[in-house]
């Protein structure tokens, strides 16, 4: 029997990104799309969604799984779809799905932790780099200079007031152990930094790589 499968997009992830990966592992799909605009349904259970769960209740009957990123699964909508076994939230925490209603009606709910984690730990070692070697500061002065006409340096050695530090000589403190922060010490220490971490749930000897206090 074959399952059918129902992809809701929105406006952060749209449904054509989800309709190829899916086309890509051989799995025919139906494509909606949620707008974002005010709920005039019951939201108390869920949060962070898009679109109105009334909209959604008019799509789903009749599907087994349906795929979503922000499209609001309320009680009501679980209502609306009797034959639904399935739901795969592509976040990390299914914080727009109603995961009790869910469970009270045997409809399992899947997650993607840790899906953007490598972007988010790129991205935080260059800030990280950015704010030590003084680049916001540095560019702000290079903007004024352009705007009013000035010559943007006389000498090489005007860039000592920009000095900044390297990343070999500083301890990079961390709140929390988890995905992400692991992928961010990774890199981290690659550059030579020293990283300690804070996580209550974590066992040190686990971590030999870090001092977690």
């Amino acid at each position: 029997m074959t399952n059918r499968i129902l992809i809701i997009g929105d406006s952060y992830m749209n449904a054509e990104t989800f309709r190829v990966a899916f086309s890509a592992r051989g799995l025919d799909a139906d494509v909606e799309t949620v707008e974002l605009h005010e709920a005039t349904s019951d939201v108390s259970t869920i949060r962070e969604f898009e679109g109105d769960p009334a909209d959604v209740a008019k799509l789903v009957d009749g599907y087994d799984i349906v795929v979503l990123h922000a499209a609001p699964i309320t009680a009501a909508v679980l209502d609306a779809a009797p034959d639904l076994r399935l739901i795969g939230c592509a976040r990390g925490g299914p914080v727009n799905v109603d995961i009790q209603a869910a469970k009270a009606r045997g409809v399992r709910v899947t997650t993607t932790p840790g899906k953007n984690a490598d972007a988010v730990a790129d991205l935080t070692i260059g800030f990280l780099i950015s704010l030590l070697r003084n680049v916001p500061a540095s560019l702000r002065d290079v903007d004024e200079r352009i705007r009013t006409g000035q010559q943007l340096a006389e000498s090489t050695f005007e860039g000592a007031k920009w000095f900044g530090r390297e990343l070999s000589t500083t301890t990079l403190g961390l709140i929390g152990y988890g995905n992400v922060a692991r992928l961010v010490s990774a890199r981290a220490r690659a550059l030579g930094t020293r990283v300690i971490a804070y996580d209550p749930f974590i066992d040190a000897d686990t971590v030999p790589e870090i001092d977690v206090v």
